[in-house]
């Protein structure tokens, strides 16, 4: 039986459910928050789906929609604080798998990008990450050389 929690955001607004999370109450909080704010650039990408099944195409939407999130979650301060980075990650994975589950409407199409979604999420946004790690480091010694000089 699975365990739901429903959040609503707002009396006019849309409500999600939550099926069997990991998140706490505060990841919970910051996963509505940033799916209101993200919602309407995460459906003009995923709506290309909804009738329609091309593993390739879902893949470099997933892709997509995971730089979207993270772009979003990074973001977020707590008292002027950022987010730890596991607190980025479980609610920009949960928030994807949130976002299929409540806005693609065919029920075998949302379960093609779910599996899709649950197989590459995680490894796209560890490379993200990685990527984003590697290119602050470079920038940052490229700064201290250049800064060196005056």
């Amino acid at each position: 039986m699975n365990i739901e929690e429903t959040i609503q955001l707002n009396e006019n607004s849309f409500e999600i459910t939550i099926e069997k999370s990991n998140l706490n109450n505060k990841q919970k909080l910051i996963l509505k928050k940033v799916y209101y704010l993200i919602k309407g650039k995460l459906l003009n990408i995923m709506n290309l789906h909804k009738n329609e099944f091309d593993r390739s195409e879902i893949t470099k939407s997933i892709f997509d929609m995971i730089c979207i999130i993270i772009k979003n979650v990074e973001n977020i301060k707590i008292n002027n604080k950022p987010l730890s980075g596991n607190d980025k990650k479980l609610i920009a994975l949960e928030l994807g798998r949130i976002f299929i589950n409540t806005e693609i409407i065919n029920n075998n199409t949302e379960i093609s990008i779910i599996e899709i979604y649950n197989l590459i999420a995680e490894s796209i946004l560890e490379n993200i990450i990685d990527v984003s790690n590697e290119v602050n480091v470079v920038i940052e010694k490229g700064c201290k050389k250049l800064f060196s000089c005056f």
